[in-house]
Parts: structure tokens; sequence; C-alpha cells
């Protein structure tokens, strides 16, 4: 029988055991860089922090949805979260998502809570927003060289001149200015202009709704490749991109001090409406079904778990 022998150096399971064991019971596995300006770390030493503020848009449902749209967001498989969108968000709770955050370590992507981990999952994604989440991933180049022409041919406008002495922030297009130029499609308008009213609705919604950014006023440039085509736009996995970019947002919101104008970004109402059907805070009665206004027989548009709380 072969036989293992061990080298000096390495120390036997039983001493392994006992290293293990005289551990520091204060030591955690969270990574200082977060740990330090996390905000429970904040409460932890007494300090009091205000709610953060969820970066919604009340103009969300402010451009008009023409009919004319579905069939090219039935190609962009984005027909369902656009239905989802144009209802209105949810009325949101922002102390308990501030709670929720509290909890939120950006080390697993999860919140910690006294019953074990939980997070928003692809699956969550699908069934409340609708989206898609399996295909191509929604990643490519990010150079802002030149983004303003983009805009121009994506849109079929220019946009707005500024005035003299002031420099366009690179962020994105502004929300008020698309809501101003496309807030309705023209009832006679032919197909090319259909579709760019098409497009600046779809870039108001990422803007408002499902990838808000920190500045509140602007839609990100960086998807228009993306949209360009519709079918192309149908293969993106646009579930993992929202799902993404939600816990990027937490990840910082949870390092914010909570001053009075400290914010929480990303898709709030795929944050609240998960919140509401796994923890069961400040609940609002849930919709035995969803309402009748859905189109019978039509699987693309079908109703979502938000529709169960559109009370």
């Amino acid at each position: 029988m072969a036989m293992r022998f061990l080298r000096e150096e390495e120390p036997t399971l039983v001493e392994r055991i006992e290293a293990l064991e005289n551990i520091s019971m204060d030591r955690t596995l969270l990574d200082p860089r977060f740990d330090e300006k996390h905000r429970a770390r904040r409460i932890e030493d007494g300090e009091v922090l205000h709610c953060l503020r969820p970066m919604t848009h009340e103009a969300a449902t402010s451009m008009v949805y023409d009919e004319k749209y579905t069939p090219l967001l039935k190609r962009a498989n984005l027909a369902a979260v656009a239905r989802v969108c144009r209802r209105g968000t949810p009325p949101f709770n922002p102390a308990a998502l501030t709670a929720l955050i509290d909890r939120w370590r950006p080390e697993t992507h999860t919140f910690h809570l006294p019953c074990g981990e939980m997070t928003v999952t692809l699956e969550d994604t699908a069934m409340i927003l609708g989206v898609r989440i399996r295909g191509f991933p929604v990643t490519g180049d990010t150079e802002s060289e030149g983004w303003e022409n983009r805009v121009h041919n994506f849109l079929g406008r220019a946009l707005p001149e500024l005035e003299a002495g002031k420099k366009r922030r690179s962020s994105g297009v502004p929300l008020r200015w698309l809501r101003e130029q496309w807030h309705q499609c023209p009832p006679d308008a032919d197909e090319a202009t259909v579709n760019y009213y098409c497009r600046a609705y779809v870039l108001h919604m990422f803007g408002t709704v499902l990838f808000p950014d920190g500045t509140g006023d602007t839609a990100s440039w960086m998807y228009i490749p993306f949209l360009q085509n519709w079918d192309d736009a149908g293969n993106r996995s646009w579930g993992s991109a929202i799902l993404a970019f939600l816990y990027r947002q937490l990840c910082e919101a949870c390092q914010r001090a909570g001053g009075t104008h400290s914010t929480m970004s990303g898709c709030m109402p795929l944050l609240q409406i998960w919140m509401w059907e796994r923890l069961p805070v400040g609940r609002p009665h849930r919709m035995q079904q969803p309402p009748a206004w859905f189109p019978e027989g039509d699987t693309i548009v079908a109703p979502t778990v938000a529709h169960l709380y559109e009370r």
C-alpha cells in the first residue's frame, strides 16, 4: 500500500481545525473598502442618517404612447416592459427601501437580513418587468467622442443649441428635450417618422424608469447602438442589463451618507415590487388577477407581476 507522507511544513488536519478555532471572532469577511463608508457602519457608530430619495420621474408617463410603436417594440422584445412603464410607477416607500439598502452588501450583491441573504434575481426581473433575460449582452464601446452626432442620426434631429459660454454635459440626452420634441407622434406620421418617435420613447423610458442615473435629467446615449435595429435589440438580454445596473446603483447608494438630497437610483419599480413580493413590510393589497384591459391571446404583452399592484 502506498503511503502518503506529510512534509514537515505542511500542517495536519487537526492543526488546521485548531487554527480556525483560534481565529478571533471579531474578524469579518467584509471588504474594508466598502465597510468603511457603508451606511450600516455609520448607523452602528451612532450616526442618524436621512432616508434616501428614490430617483424616480413623475414625467415617466408624459410621453404619449402610440399603438403604432407596438409592432416595433415587439420586435425588440420591449413591448411588455413598455406596457408596465406606461401604466405608471408604483407608489414608493423611501423608508422601507432605505432600510433595505442599509442591508445591501456590495461584496455579495445580496441583502443581509436576520433570516439570511436575499437578492433580486434574473427570474424576478423577467416576472416583474416582462423583459428578455437570455440573449446577447448589452455591452460595447462607450467612447463619448462624437456622441451628439450619434444622437442626431438616431433621432433625426440635432440636439438644441447651447447658450454662449455653456458646455454640454456628456452624460446623455436631456429628458426635457425628449419630452418637448417627441411628446406625441403625429396621427399621419409615415413609417420613418414613427420609427424616430418610437426610438425617442424607448430612450425616455430607459432614462426615467429602467436605467435612471444620479443626474436625474438625462438619458444615456450608450444604449443607442443597441436600438438602431429593432430585431437586433430583440436578441439582447435587457433583463440582465437592468439587473446589473440596479446592482451597481445599490452598491453606490449603500455608501451614501444620506443627506437631504441623497438618492437611490436604478430601476426602482423593480426593487419596490420585489420587496412587496418577498417581504411583508408596508405591502399593499395584491390583486387576485390582472386587470381586464390586456388584449386576449397576446402572450408577448401578457400581464406581469407588476400589474398585480396597480391599485
